[in-house]
């Protein structure tokens, strides 16, 4: 579907130029708005959003707003980068990835750029049960879906992965494995658990641990790759290890991994290990991984989608939407 960035290089001429021509702003040379006028007729190009945009001033910029301090191996975020640009390449709007400053910096500057009206909507990611973010959105009144959810989500419109049944899928697919003794493993800092996605996948997990009537115990985590690494291997070494490791993200899975190899556990045989969110990686790695969750581009695909349809005046069909976790069962596991 042609868009109004397509009409202007197709006519050699300026947005702004193709903007003019089509809502009669500005006299132009008739040479000119004949070329802007054979190029849509030639791309079949319909005036939409861009061209409404252009004329009232707006940026037509959807915003993916996260923290810079995501954590390592985030081909999660890539993956659902690419599926909201494959939407957006639908429409005429374009997506600027906004990663901001660190806590208590990350309201400030995002309340900057929504005055400086830098976008027109935001595609919220990483959200905390209480987000500072969130309130300076909805004070401004800029249309926005969260990829998360906070503590109240009253009159807020999200996108989210079902943590809470993601954890019981994985607990339960490792206890009819014959695991007993079953050890959560994240990349994260102390401040996490301020994260929706971290607390809800600790608390999920733990609750998942004693519906299976097993003993809930202390996730392991570091801030940093090595130290996760160093947390691992300890928590190998101990005379009572676990037989399984869930791990919570990419970077996760690869320090377990990494730890095991270390001390030549094999793996699923001395140590069984699971990840959450699934990566293009986890089917190459010696063993492939098994995960509970693989919509990372539906996530990306529904939450675009969403906040499109917000931004064109339509009420979403449904504003609060859970995606179910799905087992992909693989030799990390299974042997």
């Amino acid at each position: 579907m042609p868009t109004i960035y397509d009409v202007a290089r197709e006519a050699g001429v300026s947005v702004g130029t193709v903007s003019y021509v089509i809502n009669k702003t500005k006299r132009l040379r008739p040479e000119t708005v004949r070329r802007v006028e054979e190029a849509m007729q030639r791309l079949s190009y319909y005036p939409r959003a861009a061209a409404k945009a252009l004329a009232r001033g707006r940026s037509n910029v959807i915003a993916l707003v996260h923290p810079i301090n995501i954590v390592d191996f985030q081909m999660f975020l890539s993956t659902f980068t690419l599926a909201v640009g494959q939407v957006l390449a639908e429409t005429d709007y374009r997506l600027a990835v906004m990663p901001l400053l660190r806590e208590p910096k990350a309201d400030l500057e995002l309340e900057a750029n929504v005055s400086a009206r830098a976008m027109d909507g935001v595609l919220l990611l990483h959200t905390q049960l209480h987000d500072p973010r969130v309130e300076v959105l909805r004070r401004s009144g800029m249309p926005f879906v969260m990829i998360g959810r906070c503590a109240d989500n009253s009159g807020l419109c999200f996108v989210d992965s079902d943590l809470e049944e993601s954890a019981r899928v994985a607990v339960r697919h490792l206890v009819e494995l014959g695991h007993r003794s079953i050890v959560l493993v994240r990349q994260e800092g102390a401040d996490s658990m301020a994260t929706s996605v971290v607390h809800r996948l600790v608390t999920g997990f733990q609750e998942a641990l004693e519906a299976e009537g097993l003993s809930p115990c202390d996730p392991v985590r570091a801030p940093t790759v090595a130290g996760l690494v160093q947390a691992v291997e300890d928590l190998l070494r101990c005379k009572e290890r676990p037989t399984a490791i869930a791990a919570a993200n990419e970077s996760a899975v690869m320090c377990t991994l990494k730890a095991a190899s270390r001390l030549g556990l094999r793996v699923p045989q001395d140590v069984a290990v699971l990840g959450f969110a699934d990566s293009p990686l986890f089917p190459l790695l010696a063993p492939p991984c098994t995960a509970v969750f693989d919509h990372a581009a539906e996530l990306g695909r529904v939450s675009a989608r969403m906040l499109v349809e917000i931004l064109e005046g339509r009420e979403p069909e449904q504003s609060q939407v859970l995606l179910p976790p799905r087992l992909i069962a693989r030799e990390s596991t299974l042997g």
